[in-house]
């Protein structure tokens, strides 16, 4: 995993040293022992000076500490599990392991309704349980598998799907591409699911509005999938008009060198005035145009929505698309009454996923080719930067100074941090056999 020889700290300045074990005084066997002699090396790893480790060994331990940290949330998810199925657990927790944990650990009732919900749940995931326990997934996949398996309409595939598509593609996956293979799972267990979601979501739908005694308003709400990418596009677009009024600002107030310190809201202040912004333009708007939403539904699906939409019988593709541009699943019937209202626009895609080429003439991604590409990348293409398309740059994957073509197939979008990063260095993937899991390599561009 990682040279160990070289994390540690010279002999003369060794972090293990003069630290007795508590275990060795605790009879062996029970896991009691071993929970000391963890609090041992957590107490080791605290003194040691990080600062004196080379830059490459740091990320080698802190993929291992990932690693690490999976394999310590499958003991907690196990620990629960026991203290709940424990015969004198009741006379403990008092029958709430949920509020024992918040009173007891100090954790938010919300955490620790979390970590039992999904301890319950992995009781009948031993797939999940397995590969948590020997840090192949993390927490939050198996957070979100568990999600997946109490919904009612896919209990007959779960335990295949866990076998054969969840857990492998875990894996190996990054969280933003496994989050679309949970939704093509339900959408092929049950192509026709999804209208007791969409009513779920519709009846979640609220918003609370209202004046505090001391004359400030507080909001507070959920929105469904539509409703919701609705504000969130116009919210983000003010957004970024209003960030760089403050970087205008902030540089002519400090100059040139102005820093995120110097701009002169945060940014929930500048999410807050941006609805402001949104509720002056509303007022003052006399087109009566409706807002656009995006959505991706493939054209055989989008078939099979209407016929079910009227009643006639319907087969929907195992691989089929019903989603809005943020990724959230929509029911057959939210997409066709966002049809018969006009709110959606149609894109056409090709089998390869291409809406449209424009040759080598174009230097820019501009128009139709530049949103084109934000409505198939959605977010930066960079590995872990989930940064929204709305605030990212289109790139040439192979630059146009090498004679890239400014084409769909050669763009990606990038946020501006990533995309000046790439002159620099760039990343590509690698199946790591030694430690069984995807690994992204740093070398220089080639």
């Amino acid at each position: 995993m990682f040279d160990q020889d070289k994390v540690s700290q010279p002999q003369s300045n060794n972090p293990y040293e003069g630290f007795p074990t508590r275990s060795e005084q605790i009879a062996g066997g029970s896991g009691i022992a071993e929970i000391a002699d963890l609090a041992d090396a957590a107490d080791v790893l605290t003194k040691v000076d990080w600062t004196e480790v080379e830059a490459e060994q740091l990320g080698d331990v802190l993929r291992e500490q990932a690693v690490i940290a999976a394999r310590l949330a499958s003991v907690d998810l196990a620990l629960i599990d026991a203290f709940e199925r424990s015969a004198g657990g009741h006379r403990v927790h008092g029958g709430s392991v949920v509020g024992w944990l918040a009173a007891q650990t100090g954790v938010s009732r919300h955490e620790a309704s979390r970590r039992y919900v999904t301890a319950m749940r992995l009781r009948y995931l031993p797939e999940t349980r397995e590969a948590l326990r020997h840090g192949d997934i993390h927490f939050a996949h198996a957070v979100a598998i568990g999600k997946v398996s109490i919904k009612p309409h896919l209990a007959w595939a779960i335990e295949a799907g866990e076998r054969d598509d969840l857990v492998p593609a875990a894996k190996k996956m990054h969280w933003r591409h496994f989050r679309v293979v949970l939704r093509k799972f339900e959408q092929t267990a049950d192509p026709s699911q999804g209208e007791n979601d969409a009513d779920l979501q519709e009846a979640k739908s609220e918003l609370h509005f209202s004046q505090t005694f001391d004359g400030m308003f507080r909001a507070d709400g959920w929105f469904d999938p539509v409703g919701g990418e609705i504000i969130d596009t116009e919210l983000k677009r003010l957004y970024a008009q209003l960030l760089a009024d403050d970087w205008t600002e902030a540089r002519d107030r400090v100059g040139d060198d102005a820093t995120t310190n110097d701009l002169r809201r945060t940014t929930a202040q500048r999410m807050k005035d941006a609805l402001v912004e949104m509720a002056k333009r509303s007022s003052g708007a006399r087109t009566g145009s409706l807002p656009c939403v995006n959505v991706h539904v493939d054209h055989e699906t989008f078939t099979q929505a209407l016929n079910e939409f009227v009643g006639l019988p319907a087969a929907y593709p195992a691989e089929g698309v019903r989603e809005t541009n943020a990724g959230a699943s929509l029911s057959a019937r939210q997409i066709v009454e966002l049809a018969m209202q006009g709110h959606v626009r149609r894109i056409v895609f090709d089998s390869d996923g291409q809406v449209l080429d424009f040759g080598q003439k174009k230097r820019f991604f501009t128009g139709d080719l530049r949103e084109a590409v934000g409505l198939r990348d959605r977010v930066c293409q960079h590995p872990g930067c989930e940064l929204p398309g709305v605030w990212c740059e289109v790139d040439h994957i192979d630059p146009y100074s090498n004679g890239g073509s400014t084409s769909i197939d050669n763009a990606q979008l990038l946020c501006g941090f990533h995309n000046r990063q790439k002159r620099d260095r760039y990343l590509s993937p690698w199946w790591d056999d030694t430690v069984g899991r995807l690994m992204w390599l740093t070398h220089p561009p080639v």
